[in-house]
């Protein structure tokens, strides 16, 4: 009994501590391009009761409207996130705050499924609540859980399905518990996320490693689970279809070169963005090969089944994930994000086993464990060539000290300079992802070129929509474009890419904002900025503002 209040007390700090590291500075910066898209769908569901990309005046295109049917209703994405999002909106105002807080919440909740389900798997000697200490205290896993997006969604819904199918079915109250949050959390997942569905669910047979769930009622529950995702799986084939979707760029690298390559990214990956603590696997070892260390060896054969799920995990997203070849350079990890508490849970295992090994070191360790990322090889990570110093070692620090600064990022700079216009005016902003966050914050004004004159939209919507909302020809009074202003101006401009936008009239360059392309809130760790000082200043990210004459 004393164990278990211990335990319980500890998650309850673990939520605390966690609540108090999400939530402080949560609106220091506005949304950045993916999370201003999620929340401009969850205030068109709002406004409309669909997850309609046109709200009267603006439309949320993707690549000329690559995710949109023929009734500019999003169906590409799993719509989860845009519901939350519509709920916290309501709840909460139409704010970065209102955006973000379900998913921080749905994050925090996080910490206590896993606490549970290490309870379920663990021995009975392990104190499961460690894992969750040191989840709290994460970079990587706040840093994902702050966004306005399906990461903290995937996070509690994987956790969920995990704690579910370890969790106890020897009475009517546990059955009906299990298969309900085990469906329930099935459905959910499919709507989150699709490769993360199918990496959760193919992760389930490792469970039957343990003897108490080889039982007739957790195969059977387990059956019912990937019948359940069978049946979404076909739905969402039959009515959406997003491998059919013009969303990824094409990839010419052979499928096996891809595969392989993707694989060993991914796995790469789970040390460089600090998901897993790999430094400390080889701990899980020791007690096979130390005899006074032989009754911890259930533990370790714990932490080895948590490391095939990784390895699962990997297999399974290297697989299906859209990610094209060309012009990448590491893994696009945000499909593998609830493998940050597994991680967990293997770095709580190891450190446990080292403080039994010897206490003076498994405290060491745990100290590093919590203030670096030496022991999950972070500071080896491949940076942008924009940041510096390139190697970080002190994240969690950095992380705390970027939260008590509200300095103003790329997105910000851009948004504070659009309000100065008036109501209407037509404004076009290159790259793509940089309109974003200005369309929503800013709805007053016309964003012009989000939508490419295909076959996909009905033609009768299509002669309803207005002219600026078409690349062809872009029709706007002003552009925001990155680069350097043009030097020759011959009646066309060229967007960030190089593409020549044709202008009827004459236009001026009539500012010039030197803000940084790259935006320090986006969650990444390789690639997350902690401060705006890590930047070197390049013309070359600014934009320039040209006005298009009367």
């Amino acid at each position: 009994m004393r164990r278990i209040e211990t335990g319980t007390i500890m998650v309850f700090v673990a939520i605390l501590v966690a609540a108090a590291l999400t939530f402080h500075g949560l609106t220091n910066h506005l949304f950045w391009d993916d999370e201003a898209n999620t929340a401009i769908f969850g205030r068109n569901l709002l406004k409309t009761g669909e997850l309609t990309a046109w709200d009267g005046r603006n439309l949320m295109g993707y690549r000329g409207g690559a995710e949109l049917d023929e009734d500019l209703v999003n169906v590409y994405m799993p719509p989860m996130q845009y519901y939350v999002a519509a709920v916290g909106l309501y709840l909460f105002g139409e704010s970065t705050f209102g955006g973000r807080v379900l998913f921080v919440i749905a994050g925090i909740a996080g910490i206590t499924l896993l606490a549970v389900l290490m309870r379920h798997l663990a021995p009975h000697y392990f104190p499961w609540w460690l894992p969750s200490l040191f989840l709290a205290v994460t970079p990587a896993y706040l840093l994902y859980i702050r966004n306005c997006r399906y990461y903290s969604l995937g996070v509690f819904f994987t956790l969920t399905l995990l704690a579910a199918c370890s969790g106890p079915l020897d009475n009517r109250r546990a059955r009906i518990t299990g298969w309900t949050l085990g469906l329930g959390s099935t459905v959910a997942l499919v709507l989150t996320n699709y490769i993360n569905a199918v990496a959760a669910l193919s992760s389930l047979p490792v469970l039957l490693l343990w003897a108490g769930m080889r039982t007739r009622r957790h195969l059977v529950l387990q059956g019912a689970i990937y019948a359940i995702a069978g049946v979404c799986g076909l739905l969402v084939y039959l009515y959406h279809n997003p491998f059919a979707a013009e969303v990824a760029s094409s990839d010419p690298t052979p499928a096996l070169e891809r595969f392989l390559t993707l694989l060993w990214w991914h796995a790469k990956g789970l040390a460089t963005f600090e998901f897993v603590p790999v430094l400390l696997i080889p701990v899980l070892t020791l007690p096979f090969l130390l005899k006074r260390l032989s009754s911890l060896r259930s533990l370790a054969a714990v932490g080895a089944a948590l490391l095939a799920m990784l390895a699962i995990s990997c297999l399974v997203t290297a697989f299906f994930s859209p990610q094209p070849l060309p012009d990448a350079v590491s893994a696009d990890m945000r499909y593998q994000v609830p493998l940050i508490a597994l991680g967990a849970g293997v770095g709580g295992m190891a450190i446990f086993i080292l403080f039994r090994a010897f206490k003076p070191l498994g405290l060491v360790c745990a100290g590093i464990l919590v203030l670096t990322n030496i022991l999950q090889l972070g500071f080896l990570a491949e940076r942008s060539s924009m940041l510096k110093p390139r190697n970080v070692s002190c994240t969690l620090c950095q992380y705390v000290w970027e939260n008590t600064m509200d300095y103003k990022t790329s997105t910000e700079s851009i948004v504070d300079w659009l309000a100065r216009l008036p109501e209407g005016r037509v404004v076009y902003i290159s790259p793509d992802p940089m309109v974003y966050a200005p369309m929503f914050y800013l709805p007053r004004l016309l964003y012009a070129g989000q939508l490419t004159r295909t076959d996909r939209v009905r033609p009768d919507l299509v002669f309803r929509l207005p002219e600026y909302l078409f690349m062809e020809p872009a029709t706007f009074d002003l552009a925001l474009i990155q680069g350097r202003p043009p030097k020759v101006r011959d009646g066309s401009l060229h967007d960030a890419h190089g593409k020549k936008i044709h202008v009827k009239k004459s236009y001026k360059i009539v500012e010039y904002l030197p803000v940084f392309y790259k935006d320090c809130s986006r969650p990444e760790i390789p690639w997350h900025a902690f401060s705006p000082k890590e930047f070197e200043e390049d013309s070359k990210k600014g934009f320039f503002v040209a006005e298009v004459s009367q």
